[in-house]
C-alpha cells in the first residue's frame, strides 16, 4: 500500500508540475506559500504552493487528489482498486483509463525494479490492519498464504 502511494504522490507531482505555464521562468514566485495539510489517501498530505493564484492552485490540486484517490483507494467501496481487489478471480473489472494507465505504469516499475516497487505488495501488508481498530500481528501461516498474490 505504501508503494501506491508513492506511485500516486509522484503521478500527481508530474501532473501538477505538467499545468504550469509554458514559460515557467515567467510565473511570479511568492514569498510565503499556501500551505494546507488534508488527510487525503489514507494519510496525511501536505501540499505547498509558491506561485500566484495560490488558492485556485490549491484547490484544483486538492480535488485532483480527491479525484484520484475516488478511483485509486484500496479502501473506498466503489473505487477502480476496491473493486479490483473484491473481484478478483471472479469476474474481469471495467476501470477508468486513468487507473488503467496508473497499473500499467506501476507493473512497469514493478518489472524495471525487480520487484523492489510492487503494488500488489498490498495482499501481505494488509494483513496487518494498520490503521485499523484491530491492527495485529499475521500469523506465517496468513503470511505464507498471501505470498502467491504478489
Amino acid at each position: 500500500m505504501k508503494s501506491l502511494k508513492c506511485l500516486i504522490a509522484i503521478l500527481i507531482c508530474l501532473c501538477l508540475g505538467a499545468c504550469q505555464k509554458e514559460n515557467a521562468s515567467q510565473l511570479a514566485v511568492s514569498d510565503s506559500p499556501l500551505v494546507r495539510t488534508e488527510a487525503l489517501l489514507h494519510t496525511v498530505v501536505q501540499l505547498s504552493i509558491y506561485h500566484d493564484h495560490q488558492e485556485k492552485t490549491m484547490t484544483e490540486a486538492i480535488q485532483y487528489i480527491k479525484d484520484m484517490e475516488k478511483l485509486l483507494s484500496t479502501n473506498l467501496e466503489g473505487s477502480d482498486v476496491y473493486r479490483i481487489n473484491h473481484q478478483a478471480g471472479q469476474k474481469p473489472v471495467t476501470v477508468d483509463p486513468k487507473t488503467y494507465s496508473i497499473i500499467k505504469a506501476a507493473k512497469q516499475m514493478a518489472e524495471a525494479s525487480h520487484g523492489k516497487f510492487d503494488i500488489s505488495i498490498g495482499a501481505i501488508t494488509n494483513l496487518w490492519r494498520i490503521g485499523d481498530d484491530v491492527a495485529r500481528l499475521p500469523s506465517k501461516e496468513e503470511i505464507e498464504a498471501a505470498l502467491p498474490y504478489i
